[in-house]
């Protein structure tokens, strides 16, 4: 299997090797539950399209698409359809800067050591606010405020 070097021109082969626990993935081109066009961004979880293998959009927790609650890990790379983002499933570190963090969360300064975080129900976002209703899905805890320890759960029905 070669290695793949992901660039805004595409994906081709490398020297380089991919990062331990990394695959790159093709970006789908419209979510497939609200119609909208995709783009991922460093950090965002994403769930493999349950209609086209080999194929991501972002993950949420909306209560209504049990499929999009089962994350298959982070990006690590953008990327926009057409094209691929690298994906890293862990579990093990993923550190992104405090910006990153905060826009995942939409708080600020970054990841709240010890804090557990679950998927959000906004596309693409994470929550130290675990769900009181609906689908859970863990995502792992902060060790730092730039650092998040990746531990993706299934994702679980509550009551």
């Amino acid at each position: 299997m070669s290695d793949l070097n992901i660039s805004p021109g595409g994906v081709s082969g490398s020297a380089q090797p991919t990062p331990p626990g990394s695959v790159a993935w093709a970006v789908a081109d419209v979510d497939p539950f609200d119609g909208t066009p995709i783009s991922v961004d460093p950090g965002d979880p994403v769930t493999p399209d349950p209609g086209d293998s080999g194929v991501i959009y972002l993950a949420r927790n909306d209560n209504t698409h049990d499929a999009a609650a089962n994350v298959l890990g982070f990006a690590r790379s953008a990327g926009e359809s057409p094209g691929r983002a690298m994906v890293f499933y862990g579990p093990g570190p993923l550190t992104l800067p405090t910006t990153r963090w905060d826009a995942l969360t939409g708080g600020s300064g970054g990841l709240t050591p010890g804090s557990v975080y679950d998927l959000g129900a906004t596309k693409g976002s994470i929550t130290a606010t675990p769900p009181g209703a609906g689908i859970s899905t863990a995502l792992g805890f902060a060790i730092s405020a730039t650092t998040l320890m990746v531990q993706i759960g299934n994702a679980t029905p509550l009551a």
